[in-house]
């Protein structure tokens, strides 16, 4: 789609997504920083052992969360069990790879997931299985939603300004059609951390367990 636009000199900005063609104007998220933030998070309260719940292989928001958020614990010397990533693109997928990651004996005492609405799914699984957030394991959202506040306990997450992202690509997109646009804008706006009751210290048996 975006190849037919850019053929037929339509006006185009792509908003929460990029392209390597510096001439294509987009507006983004700093997804990478995104998981290094949420990995922070983590390691202030103790986890060490975590994992991380990640959408579509096309998906680079994804696929930049995830890395920034490995590299984190890479870093601090607490690399990843490969075995504690596992891929869940949509509230409506299947969840028997988070059943099977929650009923094992090396379950992490925190997950990242990628998306809040994939995070809402997840909190529903955890508490059929019985356990308790964030006594038993913490959770962390990405996007903030207004829904975040409207579960219980209130979700953890890391925000995206999007109505101020909302905004720019909007200017953008009106200055092109406008013809006073001679340069592609590319635009990747900081996240920010909106702590909530999702997220606390891992309990004792996990500190143990790491010490």
């Amino acid at each position: 789609t975006l190849s037919a636009l850019v053929d037929l000199n339509f006006p185009v900005v792509l908003f929460f997504s990029r392209s390597s063609d510096p001439t294509i104007p987009y507006v983004d998220c700093d997804n990478f920083t995104g998981g290094k933030i949420a990995a922070n998070h983590l390691l202030s309260l103790g986890h060490r052992q975590v994992g991380m719940v990640v959408g579509s292989p096309n998906s680079v928001d994804s696929s930049d969360r995830l890395q920034g958020f490995r590299s984190t614990f890479e870093n601090e010397g607490h690399p990843m069990d490969p075995q504690h990533v596992i891929r869940i693109p949509s509230p409506n997928a299947n969840m028997d790879a988070l059943i099977e990651l929650l009923k094992s004996k090396t379950r992490p005492s925190a997950l990242f997931v990628w998306s809040d609405d994939v995070a809402f799914e997840c909190i529903r699984v955890i508490r059929e299985l019985g356990l308790q957030i964030p006594r038993d394991i913490s959770i962390i959202g990405f996007d903030s939603t207004a829904a975040c506040t409207r579960i219980d306990p209130p979700l953890t997450s890391i925000r995206q300004p999007i109505i101020d992202m909302a905004r720019k690509a909007t200017q953008i997109l009106h200055s092109i059609v406008q013809g006073n646009n001679n340069q592609a804008t590319q635009l990747v706006f900081p996240p920010q951390l909106d702590i909530r009751g999702s997220t606390a210290e891992p309990s004792a048996t996990f500190k143990e367990e790491t010490l």
